[in-house]
This record gives structure tokens, C-alpha cells and sequence, in this order.
């Protein structure tokens, strides 16, 4: 019988201390997989207001306050008469022969595609399709408010579900109901009564300098915004 090296406790320590690094250098990965994957949470959910003690999140995936404002109020949409001005409070089916002429109870947000987040932790209490709207889902939260997230090709929740603050509950890809690009129509109710979301970003982001510039932008190319739209209106109606 061939006799077998010994062991030696040099041999054993190094063998320690080998497992012992790969051991840290697991937990080191881990670790900054873990934080990677968190900070891209709080990307996906950035702050946008506060409303009636509910903190809502930019109901769109991976995208800052900045990137929302400037793919909503600040958007120019391709077809600004059919489509209408992106904020809330304005024209829609004014060019529409014998329609009723409504206002815009929320924004919209433009992106060839979309992955639509919940803006606050609730209870989903409707989930339809309709002409008008396409695809549509509704969530209550506390304190009697409500968003609506309107034009969704495909949902990815339910009737019940509960869902967290910036939660995946659908996504865009095409037009949908009397969109004419694709887009996320959404909006805030508070005891049945929608309400402007601008002037509780405007609160939230008081102290921003980039936001606050982009709000001051907004206001001062406002009313040129709605003149240039009546005048492309009135060339649409007059070659009908």
C-alpha cells in the first residue's frame, strides 16, 4: 500500500482561506446585484405628486419627471388637431362633425412604447375596452382618489388585484380606441372629480430647477400652442 501524503495545517489554512474569498467575492456580487436591481426600482419610480396624502410615482417605467414632462405637456403630437394638446383642460372632438365638444381630464404621455406602472398602491376596480378609450384600467386608493390609465394594448392585471405604487399593469405598443399615436392618457379623480395633476407637481418639485424651468416653458408657449391648434383646426374644417 502506497503511503499518502499528510496534510499539513499550512495546506488546510490556505484551502480556509481560498473558500473564504470566493465566499466574500459571492457575497460581494450578490450584494451589487441586489443594489442594481434597486436602484433600477427607484428609477422605474420616480416621485410625481402628492395628492390627499397619496404619493403617486410617474406612471411610466423607467422614466424621470423630466422625461414625463417633456413626452407630455411638452409634447407636440404628430396630429396636435385629431389627437389634441396633451394637458389637461383641452379640445377634444371639436373637429368631429356633429360631435360634442369635450375637455381633456388628464395628460398624455407619447412613446412608440409604454410600460405602465401604478402610480399609487391600490385596489384595481375596473379593467375594460371600449371605442373611445381602447384598453383601460382603474385603480382606487385611499382617501376617495382615483387614476385611470387609458389607450392600453395589453393588460397585466386584473379586476381585485392589488397592486403596489409603480407595479407593471400594462403596456402600449399601438394606437388604441381614438388615439391617434400611441399613448398613455392618465388621470386623477378625488370623490368622483378629476383634477389638473400639474399644480401638484408644480408642489412637489417647487424646488427643482430643471422641472421648474421645463413648468415655465410650458406656461409660456401655452397660449401659442392653442392658437397654432385653432388654426390648424379651422384649415381641417374648411377643407371638409
Amino acid at each position: 500500500m502506497e503511503d499518502r501524503p499528510a496534510v499539513t495545517s499550512g495546506s488546510t489554512d490556505r484551502s480556509k482561506g481560498a473558500n473564504n474569498r470566493a465566499r466574500f467575492a459571492y457575497l460581494l456580487i450578490g450584494s451589487s446585484a441586489i443594489l442594481l436591481l434597486l436602484t433600477s426600482f427607484v428609477r422605474a419610480c420616480t416621485q410625481l405628486l402628492t395628492i390627499e396624502n397619496v404619493s403617486m410615482v410617474v406612471p411610466v417605467a423607467n422614466q424621470s419627471i423630466s422625461g414625463f414632462l417633456e413626452h407630455s405637456i411638452l409634447y407636440q403630437p404628430r396630429d396636435v388637431v385629431r389627437d389634441g394638446l396633451p394637458w389637461f383642460g383641452t379640445a377634444r372632438d371639436d373637429w368631429k362633425a356633429g360631435a360634442r365638444k369635450r375637455k381633456h381630464m388628464g395628460l398624455d404621455y407619447y412613446s412608440d412604447t409604454i410600460t405602465v406602472l401604478a402610480a399609487a398602491a391600490g385596489e384595481v376596480t375596473a379593467v375594460g375596452r371600449g371605442k373611445q378609450w381602447g384598453g383601460s384600467i382603474t385603480i382606487r386608493h385611499a382617501n376617495k382618489v382615483e387614476t385611470m390609465y387609458l389607450h392600453i394594448s395589453q393588460w397585466k392585471t386584473f379586476v381585485g388585484a392589488n397592486v403596489k405604487a409603480g407595479e407593471i399593469i400594462a403596456t402600449i405598443t399601438t394606437p388604441e380606441g381614438n388615439a391617434i399615436q400611441p399613448q398613455l392618457h392618465f388621470s386623477i379623480k378625488v370623490d368622483e372629480h378629476f383634477r389638473d395633476p400639474l399644480p401638484y407637481i408644480l408642489e412637489r418639485y417647487r424646488t427643482d430647477k430643471t422641472v421648474l424651468e421645463q413648468l415655465n416653458r410650458f406656461q409660456s408657449t401655452k397660449s401659442a400652442r392653442v392658437s397654432e391648434r385653432d388654426s390648424l383646426l379651422k384649415l381641417f374644417l374648411d377643407r371638409r
